[in-house]
Formats: structure tokens, C-alpha cells, sequence
């Protein structure tokens, strides 16, 4: 999948291949489907890829490449700010893909 801008950017390593995304919102599609894997997402702030549970996920109105409007950041206040101002949540990515499930985190 080709990026189009890397503050959303994320990949997944499986089965010794690495897959690229341009938002949240596809990995977690993708992971719902076969779970497991190497998850790494870009720091909104830096455009910088860290390991998933290193990141806070902010969830709300605001726009990102798909629309459903996820950002990960490393700074817990950052995605704080923008569940905030965006009317959203935050999260880890674990809590958000339980939650697509339609299990309690």
C-alpha cells in the first residue's frame, strides 16, 4: 500500500514478510482477520515508526488518510490533547482492536 503521509504510517511483520499501511484503521482490519505479528506505528508528532505498544492511539473527528480518524503518538498528553479537541478517546491499540471485536479490553 503506498503512504501518503507517514504521521499515519504503519507495518506489520507476519510470517517473515512485512506489510505497509496508510492508516491504523487498515492494520487493524488486517489483524482482525489474522491476528499476530510485529505492529509498528509512526509517532503523529515525528512520522517516526515504534512498536505499537510503545504508543498511545487517539480515536476522534479529526481527518487521517481512511477517515476513521486514528493517530498514535508517543507522548500520552499529545493524544490526550487531540481526543480533546477531537471529541475522541485514547487508547492502546490492544484496547482499540478488543473493542472491534466487541470484547471489553
Amino acid at each position: 500500500m503506498e503512504i501518503h503521509d507517514r504521521r499515519f504510517a504503519c507495518e506489520r511483520g507476519l510470517a517473515n514478510r512485512w506489510r505497509a499501511y496508510d492508516s491504523i484503521e487498515c492494520l487493524m482490519r488486517d489483524v482482525a482477520k489474522r491476528p499476530g505479528g510485529d505492529v509498528w506505528l509512526a509517532d503523529y508528532d515525528s512520522g517516526t515508526l515504534h512498536a505499537a505498544d510503545s504508543l498511545w492511539i487517539a480515536h476522534g473527528e479529526f481527518p487521517s488518510p481512511m477517515g476513521a480518524g486514528y493517530a498514535a503518538f508517543l507522548d500520552a498528553a499529545s493524544a490526550r490533547e487531540v481526543a480533546i479537541t477531537s471529541k475522541g478517546t485514547v487508547g492502546r491499540l490492544d484496547d482499540f482492536l478488543a473493542a472491534a471485536r466487541g470484547a471489553t479490553p
